[in-house]
């Protein structure tokens, strides 16, 4: 890169050869030195009328190249660290949809990435101001960015497509990649099917069966918490034996949802109060 830009600063400007008569000596060599210094800076210079000034170069067309190139190389690199895709920068026009595909994953791995760093310093913010503010706290809140994934239904129906036809198989890496599944969301089932010989009267049959059986299951469920809700005098009282009756219930998907709603429902409120 150095010897790229001393190159360029070498070749790329024209030289100005300044000559004098033979009768002048060393002193007056240097003056016309400083006026032809100052020349290609100013562009103006008052000399003698037997003094000449020659301009050296190349081709103008190769001049400007020589600066273009150098130009066009340094915002490519600077595009590149900070975009890392080139395809909205360098390609212009030109491209195909599969590269736009792949400039695309690339933004929004780094889409990603911005978004990870912004929580991890938020939630490390949070972290200090509960620490310097109380004691022996064993949960603390965590800030995290949420926002609604639109689901691609054009991949959505080729996959589809693909796996009624019994020879291509989804990875579970596929789906968190592609459909923002996460570890705890998602499980891959391979059941060997075949819609051409499916019987729809039985499966019918076996539905309503399987119904039945599921409301005497819920029922045999549901009968001790009501009978407890009866019993009880208060929330309070419910909530706790509610626990107790469900000392291994995680609630952690219940929690994000009710995070997320009581979100949706103050914001709302602020945007119906102005």
């Amino acid at each position: 890169m150095k010897l790229w830009s001393v190159f360029t600063q070498k070749y790329g400007m024209p030289f100005l050869h300044g000559k004098i008569g033979l009768g002048k000596g060393q002193e007056e060599a240097y003056e016309l030195f400083n006026v032809l210094e100052k020349l290609q800076q100013d562009g103006i210079a008052v000399t003698e009328e037997e003094v000449s000034i020659d301009i050296l170069e190349s081709s103008k067309t190769s001049s400007a190249d020589v600066y273009k190139n150098l130009l066009h190389f340094c915002n490519a690199e600077i595009s590149k660290a900070i975009l890392s895709q080139t395809l909205t920068t360098e390609q212009g026009d030109t491209g195909s949809y599969a590269m736009s595909q792949t400039h695309l994953q690339v933004r929004k791995d780094v889409v990603d990435a911005d978004k990870q760093l912004v929580e991890y310093w938020l939630n490390k913010l949070i972290e200090w101001i509960i620490e310097f503010n109380f004691e022996s706290v064993s949960e603390i809140p965590l800030f995290v960015m949420y926002e609604e994934q639109d689901v691609d239904m054009t991949l959505a129906q080729r996959d589809q497509t693909l796996s009624s036809t019994g020879q291509v198989k989804f990875t579970k890496e596929y789906f968190k990649r592609n459909y923002g599944f996460k570890d705890d969301e998602i499980e891959i089932s391979f059941e060997q099917t075949n819609p051409q010989f499916s019987e729809s009267d039985k499966i019918l049959e076996k539905s309503a069966f399987d119904i039945s059986q599921f409301d005497e299951l819920t029922q045999s469920v549901l009968k001790p918490i009501l009978e407890m809700i009866n019993e009880s005098m208060s929330y309070n009282e419910i909530q706790d034996k509610i626990i107790e009756m469900f000392p291994e219930l995680d609630t952690t998907i219940i929690e994000d949802y009710l995070a997320k709603g009581i979100l949706l429902a103050t914001g709302s409120g602020i945007i119906s109060a102005k």
